[in-house]
């Protein structure tokens, strides 16, 4: 990652000069300067494949398959069709279209073909050599020292410790009896035949249905830790990616099926601008309004999974009793989902017998349902003194009109059926999610303030610029980024200050000044009432027609919108064109290997993880 310093303002090169890029220590860890400045390039840095052509060749491909099956079935609709649960058949092929689809067909692809010629005589044939780091002597240092590096708690940086510490502070925490068995044997297809015994039996839509029967596969999950670095002494948080297991398919369908049920629970925010509107909802003009923070103690693993399917079960047949999924079975694929939640660590079975399983996808929904259906019965966003109640997951903010000795009265009564909330509250400032919320004074009175939370310990190690990610990607990021401050922003100076200092965090990074002089004039504070609208809930829109692949940097010369003007000349021919054929042509690419998947193999090996064959490939 190389900065030309001779085009810098003097007050970049003195920061760049200063600001070392770091990974956080744990004690007894020591990094030599080379090995901590690779490992800080950020986990999601992707390192610079070879302009290849048969990524390219492949997305055509899709792209004909992808037309001819929206003209085949451009009449027919199907209600009960979810995108989201399709499987496609891949024995299946789709009919010819019509003469003038076809053309356009064949007019997109040539027109793709000339493109990648292009693209190939301009770019090099080898990968940039500037582009990569050392990773062989990185792999080498951990293997020989027994190094762990993980991304940490909060997001706030890379972490590096010893394998003998992350192994025994694991151990302990899986040794909780009241949390945790150990399994000496398990059935995996006893228990894949006991979901798809089960599955008709839950009258779930034929495409629901045929997703969890055609995906569920039988891979036990890894049990790891991230380290809360943030912690003295540093602790550990538990992660169960169940992302191939035996009921992750089912728990999506779960997902899916009760997020509506949050719809009617309005305090249960799901990001910072819904937080920002509803505080703008409320006056704060008096002096006997406290800012309160509040975090649900284990949330996961203190709500009871039998409970928590008895009470969705009643939520659903409250909210959807004509529907053709029957309370009851919903409860049933509850169950199937938190009592079969198993996963291994150092080769060792365990099984998760208290909580809502984590990792599952479905968990979150539920915890929220469940915490919701307590707030709603004790009627807490509405109860006396409350101005603003509002949770993320296990997050609670709370604005509060009373004395002090009303408010601890209140807090101390607070339980949300048997879980209990840590409080803290302020008059003057208090920090939710990425908010900072203070109570200021101007000509006008007293109000509430809002600004971004940085958190102290952050080290702001975005993607640098020499990452292989493409340029729309970074620019993407840049200006969600400002987006994000902007929303958060009650006043444009706090907008300013933050702007600046990711500006400057970005030129750390390698950013050029030009381009990111262009992309911050794209993104403006008079523009924060657009930003903070609600989106509209709209009609069932049609998809985008893509083009899909692996990033390799031919893509970057390939002009989707030529390509389906050439396609239009021709589709356009038909007097009924269906929608779905009108709508535009995007790049959707997977990403090259990051470094995180090469920390991860790296990690997997020092623990003698076996490797999987997806993973060596």
């Amino acid at each position: 990652m190389k900065i030309a310093f001779s085009f810098l303002k003097c007050w970049e090169a003195d920061s760049i000069r200063t600001a070392k890029p770091g990974v956080f220590k744990h004690p007894d860890v020591s990094l030599p300067e080379d090995i901590e400045y690779s490992l800080a390039v950020n986990h999601k840095y992707i390192l610079h494949p070879k302009p290849q052509n048969h990524d390219v060749a492949e997305a055509k491909d899709k792209f004909a398959r992808t037309i001819r099956v929206k003209w085949q079935f451009r009449n027919r609709q199907n209600p009960e069709f979810i995108p989201k649960f399709h499987v496609p058949n891949p024995f299946w092929q789709p009919q010819k279209a019509s003469s003038a689809v076809e053309l356009g067909i064949q007019e997109a692809m040539k027109e793709i073909d000339q493109q990648v010629a292009q693209a190939l005589s301009r770019v090099a044939t080898t990968a940039p050599k500037h582009g990569n780091m050392p990773w062989n002597r990185v792999q080498d240092f951990l293997q020989e020292n027994r190094l762990i590096v993980k991304l940490t708690d909060k997001n706030l940086g890379i972490a590096v410790f010893p394998k003998e510490w992350y192994i025994h502070e694991n151990m302990k925490m899986l040794g909780d009896m009241t949390t945790y068995r150990m399994v000496n044997s398990l059935d995996m297809e006893k228990l894949l035949d006991r979901l798809l015994n089960q599955l008709p039996k839950w009258s779930l839509p034929h495409n629901m249905e045929r997703f969890v029967e055609a995906k569920t596969t039988t891979q036990v999950p890894v049990f790891h830790t991230i380290p809360k670095v943030h912690k003295e002494p540093w602790a550990l948080r538990p992660i169960v990616p169940s992302h191939s297991w035996v009921t992750s398919r089912l728990s999506e369908v779960i997902d899916y099926l009760c997020r509506p049920i949050l719809d009617h629970m309005p305090w249960v925010v799901n990001s910072t601008k819904e937080v920002i509107n509803q505080l703008n909802e409320i006056r704060t003009d008096r002096e006997d309004v406290w800012i309160c923070t509040g975090d649900v103690v284990a949330f996961y693993t203190n709500i009871d999974a039998e409970a928590c399917a008895n009470l969705v079960q009643g939520g659903w047949q409250h909210y959807y009793p004509d529907s053709k999924i029957h309370a009851r079975k919903i409860a049933q694929m509850i169950r199937f989902v938190m009592q079969n939640n198993y996963f291994r660590f150092q080769n060792q079975l365990y099984q998760q017998i208290r909580g809502l399983a984590m990792g599952t996808a479905s968990a979150p929904v539920l915890a929220n349902i469940y915490a919701g259906y307590y707030e709603r019965k004790q009627r807490i966003p509405w109860k006396q003194g409350v101005l603003k109640y509002m949770r993320y997951i296990d997050d609670v903010l709370m604005i509060f009109c009373g004395t002090e000795k009303e408010l601890t009265e209140f807090i101390a009564e607070f339980k949300l059926g048997p879980l209990t909330v840590n409080w803290a509250y302020s008059k003057v400032k208090m920090e939710f999610l990425d908010v900072e919320i203070m109570r200021t004074r101007d000509l006008t009175g007293v109000k509430l303030t809002t600004r971004l939370f940085k958190k102290p310990m952050n080290k702001h190690l975005y993607i640098p610029w020499s990452s292989a990610h493409p340029p729309h990607v970074k620019k993407a990021f840049v200006k969600a980024e400002l987006i994000r401050f902007a929303i958060v922003s009650s006043e444009v100076g706090y907008f300013a200050d933050a702007r600046s200092q990711f500006y400057g965090n970005l030129r750390r990074r390698g950013y050029p000044s030009e381009v990111l002089d262009n992309w911050f004039r794209q993104v403006s504070y008079e523009q924060r009432p657009l930003y903070l609208a609600p989106k509209e809930k709209s009609e069932k829109q049609e998809a985008p027609l893509m083009l899909s692949g692996q990033y390799n940097p031919v893509w970057e010369y390939i002009n989707v919108e030529e390509i389906i003007r050439q396609a239009r000349r021709h589709w356009f021919q038909e007097k009924e064109l269906p929608d779905s054929l009108k709508q535009p042509l995007i790049r959707s690419l997977r990403r090259y290997t990051s470094l995180g998947d090469l920390l991860s193999m790296w990690n997997k090996t020092v623990l003698h993880f076996p490797m999987l064959e997806s993973e060596t490939q």
